[in-house]
């Protein structure tokens, strides 16, 4: 009987240790998570904030084409998504172009930035004429629309789709402005004049 119940007892403590590593083992995982999920929305703040520094004017430009065009910018962005897959899987076919299939996913990840900035821009900048009443400067209002844009990646399952819908959306604007450039921006002024009263 005393062997019995040693051998037990020594089961408990074996089934006791082994639901405190896993629940350690859990907690690991979580933190390593977290801080993976820290190290991404930092950088990408560092490269949005990089790309906002380098071309203010094209995403003011980007921006203000958005609201108008956001219809057309989602169709734009599958249609660029698409054509990076099917360009992509061809080329990769050929190991000669492979190195430009990279490129050519560089390209697409590099437009998406530059859309993403503008995004980011637009709904500071709205933050900042509708709850403070007046004009963010322009890094603050890049912060500003990338806290709400973190905070919203947040929420769980959501953020997958918020996500995938905004990086289309990034994409398609960027491509429909050009990346905001000034033959873009003299044609919206062109159409406006030519659609108002004469």
């Amino acid at each position: 009987v005393g062997c019995r119940l040693q051998v037990g007892h020594v089961v408990a403590q074996a089934k006791q240790l082994h639901a405190i590593a896993q629940a350690g083992a859990s907690h690991q995982r979580f933190e390593s998570g977290a801080l993976g999920a820290l190290a991404g929305a930092a950088a990408l703040f560092l490269i949005v904030l990089l790309v906002s520094a380098l071309v203010p004017r094209r995403l003011e430009t980007i921006a203000a084409a958005f609201p108008a065009r956001w219809g057309w910018a989602l169709l734009a962005g599958l249609l660029t998504y698409a054509g990076m897959f099917v360009g992509c899987l061809i080329l990769a076919v050929t190991i000669i172009g492979i190195p430009l299939a990279i490129a050519l996913g560089c390209a697409v990840l590099v437009t998406k930035w530059v859309g993403l900035a503008a995004i980011l821009f637009l709904i500071g900048r709205t933050i900042g004429r509708n709850v403070f009443g007046r004009e963010l400067p322009h890094v603050a209002a890049v912060l500003g629309g990338f806290v709400v844009y973190a905070i919203l990646c947040l929420i769980p399952v959501f953020h997958f789709f918020f996500c995938m819908v905004v990086n289309t959306l990034a994409v398609g604007i960027t491509v429909l402005t050009r990346f905001g450039s000034e033959e873009y921006l003299a044609r919206a002024a062109a159409r406006s004049t030519t659609a108002g009263p004469t």
